[in-house]
């Protein structure tokens, strides 16, 4: 067997003894010829470009010739040494000997190794370099697959002596080619990483005296093991379907239910820890209790229909034949069923996958978990199939060329910001797929359209949004769990408790709540009057907890474990499970992660990391009984929350508590309603210099305002504990005079302002707040002179009057004004010359005329008996011109909304109205396919002009005033003189409707669409 790759020339001197080859290669051939050579079943063979130039030798085949012959005749006469003479002729006879190198005699065994046992002589070709298979192992060695078989228990074999070096935990013989690679460095990258850990698990499993512990075993073994593992299968020659079953046993770890142990205690290791995962009560698999889910779309949130038939007829309709991909975003807040939904889809259509004949090109299903993905960006899919599937990059290509996908893409919101462009960057479009991607709706940024399509295609995003349990459904999972869980209570004792829960229907109208309520209900008594989503969290946490402690009285632990366990009972279980959940819960958040990936073995030639091992470390017992009990789920070496919002619920609370137990904290205000301190002056003032916050707190460590679920978690927190909100004025009012708290300070006013607080009148002077999101925010004559508000949020917020001088303002985001809600639909708006006003045609007729500057109705113009299309003021704003699908056009009083005269002529909706620069006549277009002009003093009608065969919509005066041009549906623009009415140029190029029409402000250009 090897030892650590060396290119030291003695050591190759002295491996090339003639009686080591020969031992060596004897244990590759079918039978045995020696007794002290034990013969493998499988071998790996590491291939190079050195490799193959030796196999160029013109003598190899005589070589090989002889070598077999000698081979059968040693094998049938006992005492023979056939072998040893053909192998000391050529490579010593001066004929032969230059071009003869050692490394000829292993391809050469390996070669009558194939021939002897044909199809399944189980050789596996592991590449080193590029087209090495090609030039080395494909000449004489016919393509071959070969599985690695299951993993088969090595306790039994060392305790009985039988762990020999040349056996790992998959039963295969690693022969590997290494001394003719003394100049390749991936090589001896491989070969080093390898040895080592190969050698260092050898010795570790006969040592007698290790204390090695079930986990901790586990977790060495697949540490050494996973990559060699991944490296093996990425280079075999594996046909179609071998490469659809490796999929399907991925796929398979990906959505498995089982729980793995996050700890290992007492001595029935898994029948303690499964059992005690299937007590009535705990949080089980969703798809138990899996309720139909029903959706809305984001333009249209009343009409409600069901998900999975909505998805069934996404995946099955044909793509479009602009492109090779079509994308569904599926929108839900936490809790609301996403994940589930993704699972339970994928596990149907490996199911249906299952069932179809090889004729049907039924797509594969990948359900990936984003947040497990390193760089999800970075080729997602020939990410995952290489790391997670161990296919090489020649399988991976074959794949994406020949094969149908449906890509399932979970917990979009918990990737990085900058991992979040996944069709350019991820290289989706490369791929012939449907793709489901799932995203709570708060982290999907502005333009974020544009990460789920191809550049230039507009349309390809489809989006559906969850929507909250009905009635009907919560009835329906009431009763899926009872009948699953067996609770203490019956259907209709939760009926009775539900139905005294105030807005049980806002509270609980996702399926995580829901089923966290059931799981706290039966412990709450009288205390359901007061739920709040908040108090669902903290006692489903408590009740987590309590269970974890009763769960680990039944357990037979060992005697070290029963000490830690008696300590952390006399100082508190629940206090310690409590902090040892949040810290990890902050470890996480800080990373910006919901995934903690932790092995006990550090990698070859890589740094342990550390950074989760005082959680996940099998040193400490109390650690260990602590993990145990925590509200966490393992796969593999992979750790999380039961629930992303677990996590974010722990980071909240973390926060607040800190933020309680300050100095600025005002416990006295407990019992004040919220809304009667929403103007905080007063508190502001009385902020003395003096109450200063710490740097190092949590409210300064982390970025809440990027996080949206951290956040809403601490403004409900707020609405409930008015005391909060002293301490987090004291942020904003420190940053003035200390830059350090910045990030602080903004996550302080963001929550504030969430939770309505007004900050009218107030003295913000020099406040530091950047990147700060005031999005609603009421500041109307706040002084803001000097602060740091650099790419500050002001979507709808109100800033009247409010005193900017100074300010950075690098970055802000105004967006929208804070905006009007009219009772029908608003067809056209249009601004007054001096901008003092607002007018709006509605779909039911009416046109409101707003105050600009405190968006008041000013006054209410009726008259039209249908939509008014178009609205607009005269040039000196003294007058209204409207359009209206009856037909006519209107004229009123500005100031006044008294009505004028009613301009009638038009036989068909009348879409679009202008005044002539000099506000003397009036145009208007129609969908009676003409172009009229009126004098705007009179009403009387002037020229009509006629020539689209269309409706026109669009009408616009040249900024002289001479020419007018109008859009139609029939393609065309054209251009009229606006005295004469004479058609001047008729405009083709359109291929569809003309809908706008505009003049530069020269005149000399015009710009349709």
């Amino acid at each position: 067997m090897g030892q650590p790759y060396s290119s030291s020339q003695e050591e190759l001197k002295e491996d090339g003894k003639l009686e080591d080859i020969l031992t060596n290669q004897l244990c590759l051939l079918p039978t045995r010829l020696r007794s002290d050579v034990k013969p493998v079943n499988k071998v790996v063979v590491c291939c190079s470009e050195v490799l193959g130039r030796y196999l160029k030798w013109s003598h190899y085949e005589d070589f090989y010739q002889e070598l077999r012959a000698a081979y059968l005749k040693d094998c049938e006469q006992q005492g023979s040494s056939a072998i040893r003479e053909v192998v000391k002729k050529f490579s010593q006879e001066q004929q032969y000997k230059a071009g003869f190198h050692h490394v000829l005699t292993e391809i050469a065994f390996l070669q009558i190794r194939a021939d002897h046992w044909k199809d399944q002589h189980g050789i596996i070709p592991v590449s080193l370099t590029p087209d090495s298979y090609e030039r080395c192992l494909a000449h004489f060695i016919p393509a071959t697959a070969v599985r690695i078989e299951d993993m088969p228990r090595l306790d039994a074999q060392t305790k009985a002596g039988e762990v020999y070096p040349n056996q790992s935990r998959h039963g295969i013989l690693f022969k590997l080619i290494e001394r003719v690679l003394a100049s390749s460095d991936e090589a001896k990258t491989f070969l080093n990483k390898f040895w080592q850990g190969y050698s260092e698990y050898i010795s570790r499993l006969k040592d007698q005296s290790s204390t090695l512990g079930g986990l901790e075993f586990v977790n060495l073994v697949e540490s050494i093991f996973g990559e060699i593992d991944k490296t093996l299968h990425s280079e075999l020659a594996l046909t179609v379907q071998q490469q659809h079953q490796q999929l399907k046993r991925q796929q398979e770890i990906e959505l498995r239910t089982k729980k793995e142990p996050l700890a290992i205690l007492g001595e029935n290791i898994e029948e303690e820890y499964f059992s005690a995962w299937e007590e009535s009560g705990e949080i089980q698999d969703g798809l138990a209790m899996y309720v139909a889910l029903h959706a809305t779309t984001p333009t249209d949130k009343k009409t409600t229909f069901n998900l999975d038939e909505a998805v069934t007829a996404f995946l099955t309709q044909k793509n479009d034949s602009r492109q090779k991909n079509q994308v569904l975003l599926l929108r839900g807040q936490a809790g609301s069923g996403k994940s589930t939904f993704n699972r339970q889809l994928a596990r149907r259509l490996w199911r249906e996958y299952g069932a179809a004949t090889a004729s049907d090109e039924t797509p594969i299903a990948l359900y990936i978990s984003l947040p497990t993905i390193d760089q999800p960006n970075k080729n997602l899919i020939g990410q995952y199939l290489s790391d997670k599937c161990g296919f090489s990059p020649e399988q991976i290509d074959a794949l994406r060329q020949s094969q149908r996908f449906i890509l399932i893409l979970d917990g979009y919101d918990e990737i990085l910001a900058e991992h979040r462009n996944l069709y350019a960057d991820g290289k989706l479009d490369k791929w012939q797929a449907k793709i489901i991607v799932s995203s709570r709706p708060e982290y999907l940024t502005q333009g974020y359209q544009n990460h789920f399509q191809p550049r230039g295609y507009s349309r390809s995003l489809l989006e559906y949004e969850l929507a909250p349990f009905s009635e009907q459904a919560i009835e329906t999972y009431i009763e899926q769990y009872v009948k699953h869980t067996c609770p203490p209570w019956t259907v209709p004792d939760y009926q009775d408790a539900l139905s005294r829960v105030p807005n049980v229907k806002e509270l609980l109208g996702t399926p995580f709540l829901l089923k966290m309520a059931l799981i706290v209900l039966p412990t709450l008594g009288d205390a359901t009057l007061g739920l709040t989503r908040i108090k669902l969290y903290e006692q489903f946490v408590q009740t987590w907890f309590e269970r974890s402690l009763a769960r680990l009285d039944g357990i037979n632990l060992t005697e070290a474990q029963k000490i830690a366990f008696y300590r952390l009972k006399e100082e508190g279980f629940i206090e310690h499970s409590q902090t040892f959940n949040s810290d990890f819960a902050l470890a996480l958040s800080e990373a910006k992660t919901t995934v903690a990936e932790y092995s006990p073995i550090a990698r070859r030639g890589m740094p342990q990391d550390t950074q989760y091992e005082p959680f996940l470390s099998s040193q400490d017992e109390e650690k260990n009984l602590l993990r145990f009990s925590a509200l966490l789920i393992r796969q593999q070496q992979q750790y999380r929350f039961i629930h992303k919002s677990i996590q974010d619920y722990l980071v909240a609370r973390a926060v607040w508590e800190a933020l309680e137990s300050g100095t600025g904290f005002d416990a006295s205000a407990r019992g004040v309603a919220l809304n009667g301190m929403r103007n905080v002056q007063r508190v502001w003032e009385e902020l003395m210099d003096s109450d200063q916050v710490d740097p190092e707190g949590l409210m300064n460590r982390f970025n809440l305002v990027e996080d949206a679920a951290i956040q809403r978690f601490l403004v409900e927190r707020v609405e409930q504990d008015p005391g909060l909100v002293k301490p987090l004025l004291g942020w904003i009012k420190a940053s003035a005079q200390t830059e350090s708290v910045s990030q602080g300070a903004a996550n302080a006013m963001t929550i504030l302002v969430g939770a309505g607080i007004q900050f009218n009148g107030m003295g913000l002077q020099g406040i530091r707040i950047p990147g700060a999101d005031l999005s609603g925010g009421v500041f109307d004559s706040a002084q803001l002179q000097g602060a740091d508000l650099s790419g500050v949020k002001f979507r709808q917020s109100w800033l009247r009057e409010a005193n900017l001088s100074g300010a950075q303002m690098a970055g802000v985001q105004f967006g929208e004004w804070a905006y009007l809600e009219e009772e029908s639909k608003v067809y056209s708006c249009a601004y007054s010359p001096d901008e003092k006003f607002c007018a709006m045609g509605l779909h039911n007729g009416v046109i409101r005329v707003y105050d600009t500057s405190s968006w008041t109705i000013i006054c209410t113009l009726t008259g039209h008996t249908s939509g008014v299309r178009s609205v607009v003021y005269s040039p000196s704003g003294a007058q209204i011109a409207s359009g209206s699908g009856d037909k006519t056009v209107r004229l009123w009083d500005a100031k006044s909304g008294a009505p004028g005269l009613t301009l009638t002529g038009h036989t068909n909706y009348v879409w679009s109205v202008v005044y002539s620069p000099s506000g003397a006549q009036i145009a208007s277009g129609s969908g009676d396919k003409t172009v009229r002009l009126w004098d705007a003093n009179s009403g009387a009608a002037g020229l009509t002009l006629t020539g689209h065969t269309s409706g026109v919509w669009s009408v616009v005066y040249s900024p002289s005033g001479a020419q007018i041009a109008s859009g139609s549906d029939d393609t065309t623009v054209r251009l009229w003189d606006a005295r004469s009415g004479a058609l001047e140029h008729t405009l083709n190029g359109h291929t569809a409707a003309v809908y706008s029409v505009v003049y530069s402000p020269s005149g000399a250009q015009i710009a349709s669409g």
